[in-house]
């Protein structure tokens, strides 16, 4: 406990700057922002940000992932760009960092980003790929590998009525996605569980002949549906947090 206690006095200048830098609200994607600390504990903090500067990657605070700039907050993936900063050594260690959160869900009440995807192109070995998940009591980040997923009952099924047209009117909100401006009976949209599905044109029925297309577009629903990915081939499903088994029912080309 007292080494517990250490860390968490070490930590508490940078756990108030990162909760300043964005404090999380009601509604949004958010996100537990001290990485190698646990989730829900009482003693050290982990607090709820949105589009944080800064990132502890360790409890004693000597290793930041620094100078963020984000993308695509609040959609299925968020991205940021950045510096990792390890304060170990004299002069510091700065390398250009790059990092992905994905798979949003609920975790203790929040919706958050679960999935955590750190790297850095000069420091291979350092880079991470994490998730929370359970470690006795208490939720932490662990190892992408070690985290399951429940499967929801059941396979994929055609959308049809006001869920087919939630997801294609979320699809033509979004610049610059494909197929967002083909016509509405020219989509065919498969749904699976109650959060990952799939557009594509069939080219079908026969006036829809000429938006026949062999791609796929994939979305996901958080507090509504976003965009995530589209393509027909090598589609880099992991990296984007799409379920093993979201994956093969719903026939993603991931590479």
């Amino acid at each position: 406990m007292k080494i517990r206690l250490r860390w968490a006095a070490a930590t508490t200048a940078l756990a108030a700057a990162l909760i300043s830098a964005g404090a999380a609200t009601a509604g949004q994607i958010s996100f537990y922002s001290n990485i190698g600390n646990p989730i829900g504990d009482k003693v050290l903090r982990n607090p709820l940000v949105l589009q944080p500067a800064t990132l502890l990657m360790s409890e004693d605070g000597s290793w930041v992932i620094d100078k963020l700039h984000w993308t695509g907050w609040g959609t299925a993936v968020a991205h940021a760009t950045g510096e990792s900063v390890g304060t170990r050594s004299t002069p510091p260690k700065i390398h250009p960092a790059q990092i992905t959160l994905s798979r949003p869900q609920t975790v203790l009440g929040h919706q958050v980003y679960s999935c955590f995807q750190l790297t850095i192109p000069q420091l291979p070995t350092a880079n991470q790929h994490l998730c929370i998940g359970k470690i006795g009591s208490e939720y932490g980040y662990r190892p992408a590998g070690a985290i399951t997923t429940t499967p929801p009952a059941g396979g994929a099924t055609t959308a049809t009525g006001a869920t087919k047209a939630a997801i294609i009117a979320r699809l033509a909100s979004q610049p610059g996605a494909p197929a967002a401006n083909l016509p509405a009976k020219c989509l065919l949209v498969r749904i699976y569980g109650t959060s990952w599905a799939t557009v594509f044109s069939p080219g079908m029925p026969a006036v829809c002949g000429k938006y026949a297309a062999n791609g796929v577009i994939v979305m996901h629903k958080t507090t509504g549906w976003h965009y995530v990915t589209a393509g027909s081939d090598r589609l880099p499903c992991t990296k984007l947090g799409i379920p093993v088994h979201a994956q093969r029912a719903l026939e993603i080309p991931c590479g």
